[in-house]
């Protein structure tokens, strides 16, 4: 989970079903037993090609930097440098008009409930709040020194968000955001799965690389411990459910950090050293993306899985990924094209086999 986003136009798909060859996976990584869990085993689909749109016309088009999930199911879409707005509502990906932001400006974080009900942050001198009702855009000063960083929503009345610079923290309780008291920490990233149980990770502060972890009960914060042996970053994280949590650096090479329930443990994926572009949990699987092929954690075992393959010279890239788990349909966004050239937003989607 990340912020930062997104963009509105209209949106083209790929003419011919011949421009998708989907390809599976290519080989099986074993997993150190003793070191991750094993996951029962799951029958996801082939990943395809849901929709690939034109170059946005930006200073910086980077196609779908974000992909982030809703309470509901919901998944939004979106470029840092208001590129578009996407989301997926249960059966079909729908437009949302942008936000009136300084087109120098990016967005920094956003999430919420549903595509008729999220909050936007963008990374402002005075960072704002934007909220879209399904209708308009609001706005007011988001209340906090840096750009929020993270937001997370357990209800349409419990929402929170935090910077992810000097740790200020907000809670929204279906009337107003409100200040929260915090532990001591640069939060970078946020896991769980209910607003009495879920952590936030970090650094002890700007000038510290000390790693922390510190876990929110409903009414106190507890301080967790980490592996000393996880020399990774934290930039993204999945709750396979309340007991078995994912944290991911920026790379796969150190590993990354997973909570049993009891305690924080530093797991391995064995051979692979890849940059880390997204994570989410579908249909019994645990998904990496990467910037060029997505890996699967399915029975203790890690194995390579290929992007489908797209009319283009270049190929394409994924940033970001989220689930829908009304379906265990599992979203990729990133971009066809070249990443200093003529870029197409693109949305892959893995549907479960029933």
């Amino acid at each position: 989970m990340r912020g930062s986003i997104l963009r509105l136009q209209n949106w083209g798909r790929l003419a011919t079903a011949g421009s998708l060859l989907v390809g599976l996976a290519s080989f099986s990584i074993p997993a150190h037993a003793a070191e991750t869990p094993t996951i029962q085993a799951a029958q996801p689909g082939n990943w395809q090609v849901a929709e690939v749109g034109p170059a946005p016309t930006v200073p910086k088009p980077n196609g779908y930097d974000y992909v982030e999930p809703t309470l509901s199911g919901d998944v939004l879409f979106a470029d840092e440098y208001q590129a578009g707005i996407r989301c997926w509502n249960g059966s079909s990906l729908t437009q949302i008009p942008q936000p009136n932001i300084p087109t120098t400006e990016r967005y920094s974080a956003l999430g919420g409930v549903s595509c008729t009900n999220f909050y936007l942050f963008d990374a402002q001198d005075i960072p704002q709040r934007w909220h879209w009702n399904g209708t308009a855009w609001s706005n007011a000063a988001a209340g906090s020194q840096y750009s929020i960083g993270i937001v997370r929503a357990f209800a349409a009345n419990d929402i929170w968000a935090f910077d992810t610079i000097k740790g200020q923290g907000f809670r929204f309780n279906g009337t107003t955001w409100q200040a929260v008291t915090m532990p001591t920490i640069q939060p970078k990233v946020m896991v769980g799965t209910a607003t009495n149980n879920f952590w936030l990770l970090g650094y002890q502060s700007t000038s510290s690389r000390t790693k922390v972890a510190y876990r929110w009960n409903g009414s106190t914060w507890t301080q967790g411990t980490l592996p000393t042996t996880y020399t990774g970053y934290f930039h993204e994280t999945v709750a396979a459910s309340a007991n078995n949590l994912y944290v991911f650096g920026t790379s796969t090479a150190p590993g990354y950090l997973r909570f049993n329930g009891t305690t924080w443990v530093h797991e391995q994926m064995p051979g692979i050293t890849k940059y880390v572009h997204g994570v989410a949990y579908g249909a019994g699987t645990v998904w990496v993306g990467t910037y060029s092929q997505f890996y699967r954690l399915t029975n203790g075992q890690w194995s390579e899985v290929a992007f489908p393959a797209v009319d283009n010279p270049y190929g394409m890239s994924i940033k970001d990924l989220a689930t829908d788990p009304r379906s265990d349909t599992v979203f990729a966004g990133g971009y066809v094209g070249f990443a200093e050239g003529e870029q197409f937003p693109a949305i892959l989607k893995n549907v479960p086999v029933n």
